[in-house]
């Protein structure tokens, strides 16, 4: 990317750094490296035009989350609770975050943390 002057580096994160869900602070601890990492390759390598940003979903609906609905009802409960429109975020909303942020027309973003949470956590 730094010989070709060009690059997009797209990390995937995860809201619950700001809501907390039960049972998650390996995984939050985890995730938050990745923004800690982000943040510091967006510095290093804005210059080369390479943007690094991360999108970070709440809870997305895979088939583990669905079996969790079926095997633990409560604590998918939980999960999805915290999200105002009542739902986790589908595949396909995340991926076109991402395809966004590799569009040509992203160049100036960087550094970013895209939240994709149904309004779980607001500024």
């Amino acid at each position: 990317m730094v010989a070709r002057n060009h690059g997009r580096i797209i990390n995937i994160g995860a809201d619950s750094l700001r809501t907390g869900i039960p049972n998650h602070a390996g995984y939050n601890a985890a995730k938050g490296g990745v923004v800690g990492l982000m943040v510091g390759l967006a510095k290093e390598f804005a210059q080369y035009d390479i943007t690094v940003n991360t999108v970070s979903p709440c809870v997305v609906n895979t088939s583990r989350h669905r079996d969790a609905l079926k095997n633990n009802p409560a604590l998918a409960q939980a999960f999805v609770q915290v999200v105002p429109k009542a739902r986790g975020v589908e595949i396909s909303e995340v991926t076109d975050v991402v395809l966004f942020l590799a569009d040509r027309e992203c160049a100036f973003i960087t550094g970013q943390e895209l939240s994709v949470n149904g309004g779980s956590a607001m500024p």
